[in-house]
């Protein structure tokens, strides 16, 4: 009775209130994905005044630091702070559909989803999950648009593709702080795993399962075989990043005693890959691994090799929206130690043709740019 009654005066208080030019920004990690890639796309802009809404203020100033970033609008989720600045802000941006609850009494806040990735494994609706209300869903590409209608849209929101800003990094239509020494660093392939189980985290309601992981590996290697893949990279003169999700439980081991001078295991607050780091770092890198994740689309716009973890994708529980069309990618399959070998080979063999994808967005403008015109229009 008490939470009707608190939800009915909201809705009151976000219908008389008066709005104004304000952008609240919701990302998770803090500060990161499309959401931080359209903050600095927008926030020299005048007319608007950015804040961010943050579950973590020690990560947040880790990222404020590895961005460089001076004198950032900040406040707490959940907050009285977020409340009031809720109900007088015109605009909201989230990637993970937290965040403010759509509330009909009102035309504001624009509730803009840039959503953290273009859904292969099933999501939302299509497992049982509770979405959010949005007014604007961003799609990566026309393809995906079936795939986020059935899953996370909201009943009364727009799904337009505009491509993912956080890919303006990619494209290097955006700037990043990521200093790339090419002339005395190796080239360099980034392996980015989905995640099995998610770790222990205040920020999520509950854990989350999607199949079973092996004790002293990742994915199909063994931790005891880094200093046999150490050689072969030396020999190729490659350094290969492992970058765990946010959310996997991996990142609560400890990898210290089998990292080696080419295998380096990333984690999700590493400094050298938050912020727009990462993507910066894809964009610079010379191939990527990875399974069924939406990176994989991000990175057709590099046209360069793209090994696909196989023996990843068939033990998750989750089922696929579709079977990813090889043709479209520069793809080559993995699913031991040899074939990991051979795509190695692959990498420094490889030359890159540039080809259009289904699974990609072709703009004469950033794609923060058409997000922007996007919002405009709904004014």
């Amino acid at each position: 009775m008490l939470k009707n009654i608190t939800l009915l005066l909201i809705k009151i208080l976000n219908a008389i209130s008066i709005k104004k030019n304000i952008i609240l920004f919701y990302s998770t990690p803090d500060l990161s994905d499309n959401a931080l890639a359209y903050y600095y796309h927008i926030k020299e802009n005048k007319k608007w005044r950015c804040i961010w809404v943050i579950k973590d203020i020690e990560y947040t100033k880790k990222v404020m630091l590895s961005e460089e970033i001076k004198n950032l609008e900040y406040i707490k989720i959940n907050s009285i702070k977020e409340i009031y600045y809720s109900l007088i802000s015109k605009i909201h941006i989230n990637t993970h559909g937290s965040g403010y609850k759509k509330f009909k009494l009102s035309k504001f806040p624009i509730v803009v989803s840039l959503w953290h990735g273009s859904p292969i494994k099933k999501i939302g609706r299509d497992i049982n999950e509770t979405i959010c209300q949005q007014d604007i869903l961003i799609s990566g590409a026309d393809y995906f648009i079936p795939f986020m209608q059935s899953s996370i849209a909201s009943s009364s929101c727009e799904i337009i593709t505009t491509g993912l800003p956080r890919n303006d990094w990619i494209t290097k239509n955006l700037s990043s702080t990521t200093i790339i020494d090419k002339k005395n660093m190796k080239d360099f392939i980034i392996w980015m795993p989905t995640f099995f189980k998610s770790k222990n985290s205040s920020s999520r309601e509950k854990s989350f399962n999607d199949g079973e992981i092996n004790d002293g590996y990742i994915s199909f290697l063994p931790l005891s075989r880094f200093k046999e893949l150490n050689s072969v990279l030396s020999q190729l003169e490659l350094i290969i990043y492992i970058k765990l999700h946010p959310y996997d439980i991996l990142n609560d081991w400890d990898f210290s005693s089998f990292n080696c001078e080419n295998i380096k295991v990333i984690k999700y607050d590493d400094f050298n890959f938050i912020g727009s780091k990462l993507y910066s770092m894809l964009s610079n890198s010379s191939g990527l691994i990875s399974d069924v994740s939406s990176v994989i689309f991000d990175y057709v716009y590099t046209s360069k090799p793209i090994g696909i973890d196989t023996y990843s994708s068939q033990k998750y529980l989750r089922p696929l929206y579709f079977s990813i069309q090889e043709s479209e990618l520069n793809t080559f399959k993995i699913n031991n130690f040899d074939s990991l070998f051979n795509f190695l080979h692959y990498v420094r063999e490889n030359e890159h043709k540039k080809t259009k994808s289904i699974y990609a967005h072709y703009s004469d403008t950033t794609f923060c740019s058409n997000v922007e015109k996007i919002i405009n229009e709904k004014f």
